[in-house]
């Protein structure tokens, strides 16, 4: 049986940090039964990739507008709603925080994607350019039970084909030292370790030049004044990215 408080834990290395969850990721129907729509759904998942990637650890209402394809305006209004059901911390003007309660439930959500979008690519076959819609359709409807054994099937899989991490069903989430590809130094070797970029037509060009996690790729030049990145994986053709671009490609640090 499992406990009825399970902490959701980031580790980095040999540390943890505690965020304070008092519900399990997996559990019964009725856990998320105050979750009004999967609309909150998604706006916590992006909050909390955003906040992941800000030293203050929030998300600017521009950037969670950017993420989902909507006005700031309708992101404003949604900010309200998430902070009236403490699943989120704003002020006009600001930027957002998710609550304990708000981390927990983006990290479940979290779980289902990754682990959907992984059988998907390697059970399914589909393209990794378009399994992120797909596991999008998928993720609000899966049954707990149903999520579990695909996550057993799949060996239990730290993470998703485009290297982002997936927390496990104790709400751990494993972390890498890792930076993106535009403050890398040219003539280093580097691995890919993930790839943040919902765009498919930029991750079938990476997959093209090789460019998928777990590749070791050569930084052949970095210029901020053109404001591109030249790279390259060994047997493939060099690639020009944006400084853009190459800030959605992370590599593991040296």
């Amino acid at each position: 049986m499992r406990p009825s408080v399970w902490p959701i834990v980031v580790l980095i290395g040999d540390s943890s940090q505690s965020l304070s969850a008092q519900r399990p990721l997996s559990p019964s129907s009725s856990w998320i039964a105050y979750l009004p729509s999967d609309t909150v759904e998604n706006y916590l998942k992006a909050i909390y990739e955003l906040a992941q990637a800000d030293s203050r650890g929030e998300a600017a209402v521009g950037e969670v507008a950017k993420t989902l394809g909507v006005t700031p305006g309708s992101v404003s209004s949604m900010l309200k709603r998430l902070h009236q059901q403490r699943l989120a911390k704003y002020e006009r003007y600001g930027g957002v925080q998710l609550t304990a309660k708000g981390k927990q439930t983006a990290a479940a959500v979290l779980r289902r994607h990754g682990i959907i979008e992984t059988f998907l690519v390697r059970v399914l076959k589909i393209d990794w350019a378009e399994v992120h819609e797909e596991a999008e359709r998928l993720e609000h409807a899966i049954s707990d039970r149903v999520l579990e054994k695909l996550d057993a099937f799949l060996g239990h899989p730290a993470f998703d084909p485009h290297g982002e991490a997936i927390p496990d069903a104790q709400g751990n989430l494993r972390t890498r030292r890792e930076e993106p590809l535009a403050r890398c130094t040219a003539g280093q070797e580097r691995t890919v370790s993930r790839v943040y970029e919902p765009d498919g037509a930029l991750l079938r060009l990476l997959e093209t030049h090789g460019l998928v996690p777990g590749a070791a790729v050569n930084i052949e030049s970095v210029d901020a004044t053109t404001g591109v990145v030249v790279v390259g994986v060994r047997g493939k053709e060099l690639l020009q990215l944006s400084l853009e671009k190459a800030n959605r490609v992370f590599v593991a640090a040296g």
